[in-house]
């Protein structure tokens, strides 16, 4: 199912922290809470990014999921991330960001109904 939203990266006091809010395309809502550690250079604290994807693992995304992330560019850049758990993929999302530089992140939390 098609979803719209955004993903939040930190805060001045949480580093590492992701928050990831969407609306799915028959008006469902979901928060993921979580956390990333990652190598790259690209800046991530207090960065608020539109995206859109597809979840076609909706049946199974409440609760503990892991998260990888791609983040790249320069100027105007793209992320991906991708949320999945024990039973398979919940989905993938990309946006276009400001900033510049490669950073790749793994982390996990929780989602769960917004």
């Amino acid at each position: 199912m098609k979803v719209k939203g955004s993903i939040s990266f930190g805060s001045v006091t949480v580093a590492g922290a992701i928050f990831c809010d969407i609306t799915t395309e028959d008006g469902q809502k979901f928060r993921f809470k979580g956390g990333m550690g990652g190598v790259g250079t690209t800046a991530t604290v207090g960065a608020t990014i539109p995206i859109e994807g597809n979840f076609s693992g909706l049946s199974h995304i409440l609760g503990s999921c892991a998260v990888e992330i791609l983040h790249g560019g320069m100027g105007l850049d793209a992320i991906q991330i991708t949320f999945f758990d024990l039973q398979g993929q919940i989905g993938t999302a990309l946006g276009i960001g400001i900033g510049g530089g490669a950073f790749f992140g793994v982390g996990g939390g929780t989602w769960e109904k917004a």
